[in-house]
C-alpha cells in the first residue's frame, strides 16, 4: 500500500524544475504522461536489439587505444583520467545505437554536443541559482544537434511510429541520451574498486578466459553466463549508486513503517503531496539493514576458512551476490 501511494511519483514540482531540460520525457513525468513515454521508448530496448553487441564492440575497440595512449611509459604507474574517456565512449555508443549517427567524442572530446551535455547535466540541479544565459545556450546547442536527426532512423524511427509530434520525440531523445552517463559512472566505480581489490581481479580474469579465450568477441549470451562479472557490476552499483539521492511524492495520506517515535523505529504519518527524499548511498552503508555477523570460529588457530563478511556494508565483496545474498528491504 505504501509503495502504491508513493511509488515513482516525483510530483509536479519536480516536473517544473526539470522541464526546461527534460521536457515531458519519461524521467520528468508521472501518471499518464509517464506511461505514454514508456510506451514510446520501449521498442528501442527490445530483446532483439539488445542482443546485438557488435555496436558496442566497435566503440570498445576504439576506447582501448585511448587508454593505452595515456600510459606514456609502459611498466610505470600512470594516472589516467578514465572518467572523461568513459563518458566519451558511452556518448559515442549511445548516439550510434539510438540515432544511427556517431558523436565521435573519443577522437574529439571537444565535440560541441558532448560539451553541452556535460554543461547542462552539471548545472541543471543548481540552474535557478545561476545565470540562465550559459545554461540556455548549451540547451540550444543540444537542440541544434538533435533537430536534424528527428527525421532519421533507429530510435527515432521507433518513436515516429507512434507520434509525429517533434517536441515529444525531442523530449524522449534528450532524456535517453544523458542516461549513458550512468554507464560511464558505473564503469568508473567498478574500475576504481578493481584497482584496490586484486583478489577480485584474478577470478574475474579467469572467468573471461574460460568463457571467451583471448580473441572471441563477446555475445549477449556470454554476458548472461558470466556470473562473477554480473556480481562485480552489482556490487559496484550497490557500493556506489549512480543515483545517490532520489525523491518521491506522496499521492495520498499514507505512512512509512520507520522514522517515527523517539527512537525512529515507529511508523510516521506522511500527508498527501509530501516530498520524500532518500539517499540510496546511505542506505547501502547502514549496518542495521544488513545481516548480523556470524559467530567467530571457536579455535583461533584452526585452519577453518573464515566466512566472507557479507554483513559488512562498507566492504566491496562481489561474492556476496554469487552466494545468494539479497539486500534487505
Amino acid at each position: 500500500m505504501v509503495q502504491s501511494a508513493i511509488r515513482n511519483h516525483q510530483g509536479q514540482r519536480f516536473h517544473e524544475e526539470w522541464k526546461e531540460f527534460l521536457g515531458d520525457s519519461i524521467f520528468a513525468t508521472n501518471g499518464e504522461l509517464w506511461s505514454r513515454s514508456r510506451h514510446l521508448i520501449r521498442p528501442m530496448f527490445a530483446r532483439d536489439r539488445i542482443v546485438d553487441t557488435e555496436n558496442f564492440e566497435k566503440h570498445i575497440q576504439k576506447l582501448i587505444p585511448h587508454l593505452e595512449k595515456n600510459n606514456e611509459k609502459p611498466g610505470e604507474e600512470t594516472i589516467v583520467d578514465v572518467a572523461a574517456l568513459f563518458f566519451c565512449f558511452t556518448l559515442s555508443a549511445a548516439t550510434d545505437y539510438l540515432l544511427g549517427q556517431i558523436v565521435d567524442s573519443l577522437d574529439d572530446p571537444k565535440t560541441i554536443v558532448a560539451e553541452s551535455f556535460q554543461y547542462v547535466l552539471h548545472h541543471q540541479p543548481i540552474s535557478p541559482l545561476l545565470s540562465s544565459k550559459g545554461f540556455r545556450l548549451n540547451l540550444k546547442k543540444m537542440d541544434d544537434f538533435m533537430q536534424p536527426l528527428i527525421d532519421e532512423h533507429t530510435f527515432l524511427h521507433a518513436l515516429a511510429h507512434f507520434t509525429k509530434d517533434r517536441k515529444v520525440i525531442h523530449d524522449q531523445l534528450v532524456a535517453v541520451l544523458p542516461a549513458g552517463r550512468d554507464t560511464a559512472a558505473t564503469l568508473c566505480f567498478c574500475l576504481f574498486e578493481l584497482s584496490h581489490n586484486p583478489t577480485v581481479v584474478a577470478p574475474l580474469h579467469t572467468e573471461f578466459l574460460d568463457r571467451l579465450g583471448t580473441s572471441r568477441k563477446t555475445s549477449c549470451s556470454d554476458l548472461k553466463e558470466m556470473k562473477y562479472l554480473t556480481a562485480v557490476l552489482n556490487e559496484a552499483l550497490r557500493h556506489c549508486p549512480v543515483v545517490p539521492l532520489n525523491v518521491c511524492h506522496a499521492l495520498t495520506d499514507t505512512t512509512l513503517p520507520r522514522s517515527g517515535g523517539p527512537d525512529g523505529h515507529s511508523s510516521i504519518g506522511i500527508p498527501n503531496n509530501t516530498r520524500i527524499f532518500y539517499s540510496t548511498t546511505n542506505m547501502q552503508r547502514r549496518r542495521d539493514l544488513y545481516d548480523s555477523p556470524p559467530p567467530a570460529p571457536g579455535n583461533a588457530g584452526s585452519d577453518e576458512k573464515r566466512p566472507i563478511p557479507y554483513f559488512d556494508p562498507l566492504s566491496w565483496i562481489p561474492e556476496r551476490w554469487t552466494a545468494g545474498w539479497q539486500p534487505r528491504p
